[in-house]
């Protein structure tokens, strides 16, 4: 099995909707704290609860969160 990387798009998918991340924090009610570490791809184990509310947050699914790089 290759090594393949589970990495997050949330800096994209703010970019491409023109939000902030403080403006995600507002809405999700995730610390910025939290959305920084997940803006910066630092984590190894991702929080279902903060996927969950950022994607309600965002209306975006899974899929457009999390990417698997081949």
């Amino acid at each position: 099995m290759e090594n393949k990387k589970v990495r997050n798009n949330l800096h994209q998918v703010l970019q491409d909707k023109g939000i902030s991340m403080y403006r995600l924090s507002q809405l999700s009610g995730v610390s910025t704290v939290t959305l920084n570490s997940y803006d910066k791809d630092k984590l190894t184990k991702y929080d279902a609860t903060v996927l969950y509310k950022i994607c309600m947050a965002l209306d975006i699914g899974i899929g457009e969160l999390l990417v698997l790089d081949k």
